[in-house]
């Protein structure tokens, strides 16, 4: 009998903390479906996000039939193509300006030449071009680089007949910005090396000459941003009185156009999206890493409003910014989705006004033509190589105009913001997308 209640008794046991355990895991299995706080407030607000991104007016480049280039409008147009065996592949930029267009061409020539592909003079550079051309109303200017005695120099090329008006000695300098041209006097930085150990300037100086004679009007050291590469992209830009730049320690510099004198700095604590500021209604934008613009006086520097941009652009691919009326237009890329929008977003209310989803495409140059944006589409699908698209913008509501497919892919890839020759500019009203022998322009 004693034998049959402790067994009785152990089996108890046993059958309780079975139904212990699976209590227990009932629990344990409740409390791992229930989601935590911190989880459910992390799911309201990506549902709220996205209630919020669907009150935004979205157009979608699929929703807009694509007009073949053929069929666009010939006054609104032209094109230049070159034959395989003509040696006008162009290297940079290329300018239209009255009919004529200018290139650098990788036989190193700079080249001006006919809409009939007739050329009206051709200037040979002995070590081809690795900065960008600049020109203004009377010149085409071209740095010359990498001699090996090191004798470098800036030609000024008489765009009517090709001749070098001037040279500008640049011997002993190892790295050089762009040409910025304004109001008659160029304005460059110029980099040195402190010895032969180093790998990139580390001495720079900051130069004004007469753009008609080439006289240095004034120059003085700087403490310039060192990019980490040879011939760094240095932006300058200016108003009426004063240029801007960024120097040492993303500290933004003004100074006078006179001779050079510090105006004011406005030191920028983190790093920037872009290392440049940009001109918009008397006011000065500087875009920083945690993509928030900061508006600035451009008489005192002082930084009189921030305006956040609810949007991210990861890796070098990004177009620049574009100001037009009201609206900061700017794309934002999702990498890990590769999807790909141009946003607008209004600087009065701070709010992103609108929305264009590239769906499939992106855009490695947007652009401000005649009031419409000019959106520059490349294929996600690069290996097809398809042709590029051009997309035309309303600014003020995102409608997309119109789609025009060109009958080539002059699309740069999308690494262009780390590349010297983007292959896309505006010239006095005009955009000019360049690759290779193709050269297309809009009016």
């Amino acid at each position: 009998m004693k034998k049959f209640v402790f067994c009785f008794t152990i089996i108890l046991l046993f059958l309780s903390a079975c139904s212990q355990n699976e209590d227990e895991q009932a629990v344990n299995e409740e409390i791992e479906e229930s989601p935590t706080e911190e989880v459910v407030a992390e799911e309201e607000n990506s549902e709220e996000e996205l209630e919020e991104e669907k009150d935004i007016p979205t157009n979608y480049l699929t929703d807009v039939e694509a007009i073949p280039i053929s069929e666009y409008p010939t006054e609104n147009w032209t094109k230049a193509e070159f034959p395989d065996d003509r040696d006008y592949k162009m290297v940079h930029n290329a300018f239209i300006e009255n009919d004529t267009y200018y290139i650098g061409s990788d036989s190193k020539k700079a080249i001006s030449y006919n809409a009939d592909h007739s050329s009206n003079w051709a200037l040979e550079h002995k070590y081809g071009f690795e900065i960008e051309l600049a020109m203004d109303d009377q010149h085409l200017y071209s740095h010359t680089i990498g001699s090996s005695d090191n004798y470098n120099y800036l030609r000024a090329i008489d765009k009517q007949s090709g001749n070098v008006n001037y040279e500008i000695d640049l011997t002993g300098y190892e790295e050089f910005s762009e040409v910025f041209s304004d109001d008659g006097v160029l304005y460059m930085i110029f980099g040195k090396m402190s010895d032969e150990d180093q790998i990139f300037a580390d001495l720079f100086s900051l130069h004004a000459y007469d753009a008609t004679n080439g006289d240095e009007r004034w120059s003085l050291d700087i403490d310039a941003l060192q990019l980490g590469k040879r011939n760094g992209h240095y932006e300058i830009t200016s108003n009426e009185k004063m240029i801007f730049y960024f120097e040492k320690d993303y500290k933004l510099v003004a100074r006078s156009k006179e001779d050079g004198s510090e105006v004011w700095s406005q030191p920028f604590d983190e790093r920037l999206r872009f290392v440049q500021a940009f001109i918009h209604n008397d006011s000065l934008y500087v875009l920083d890493k945690d993509y928030v613009f900061h508006k600035i006086n451009m008489e005192t520097g002082e930084i009189i409003d921030e305006i956040p941009y609810d949007g991210e652009a990861m890796g070098p691919e990004i177009a620049e910014p574009i100001f037009v009326d009201n609206h900061i237009i700017m794309q934002h890329n999702d990498v890990e989705i590769d999807q790909h929008l141009i946003k607008g977003l209004d600087t009065e209310t701070k709010d992103i006004a609108w929305i264009v989803d590239l769906d499939g495409y992106f855009a490695f140059g947007v652009e401000e033509l005649n009031g419409t944006v000019y959106a520059l589409l490349g294929d996600l699908n690069f290996e097809a190589e398809n042709p590029t698209r051009v997309a035309k913008i309303n600014p003020e509501n995102g409608e997309i105009i119109e789609v025009i497919e060109l009958e080539d892919y002059v699309t740069p890839g999308k690494v262009n913001t780390y590349n010297r020759f983007s292959g896309h500019t505006v010239h006095n009203g005009v955009l000019s997308i360049s690759k290779n022998n193709i050269l297309y322009g809009f009016y």
